[in-house]
């Protein structure tokens, strides 16, 4: 075979692929192409939601993003004053003021968990969750 042979062959290849692609229905080819694409994108779709859904992935960016909005909407002060309360309750000594001071030392820490983004039926539940 010379090069002149190849060259020749070649061409004969060339055209008869353009050939044949020019053969072709396109519109309907894109038509089924469009619908299985639009198929598969919602079965992956679908798997994504599953996947989000069995790793629990939208209740950790919540806790994530309740940390990261923490500053804005933590008042310091009022908790400072609810826990200057309870210190007081234990200063004093009396068992029915120690047995105040832990029930709102309770409500305190609970609020702060719920604040902070801790997701629970009750608190028990919250402090499950915590690492």
């Amino acid at each position: 075979m010379d090069v002149f042979e190849i060259v020749d062959k070649t061409k004969e290849s060339v055209i008869s692929v353009k050939d044949f692609a020019f053969a072709l229905h396109w519109p309907e080819i894109l038509s089924l192409a469009r619908v299985l694409s639009i198929f598969a994108s919602l079965l992956l779709l679908a798997g994504i939601i599953h996947i989000l859904l069995v790793l629990k992935i939208v209740d950790k960016v919540k806790r994530m993003l309740g940390f990261l909005v923490l500053p804005k909407t933590f008042p310091k002060k009022k908790f400072a004053k609810k826990w200057d309360k309870i210190e007081k309750r234990l200063k004093v000594g009396q068992e029915a003021e120690l047995k105040l001071a832990v029930i709102e030392a309770d409500k305190f820490f609970d609020d702060i968990l719920k604040r902070i983004g801790i997701l629970g039926k009750d608190m028990g539940g919250r402090l499950k969750k915590i690492n």
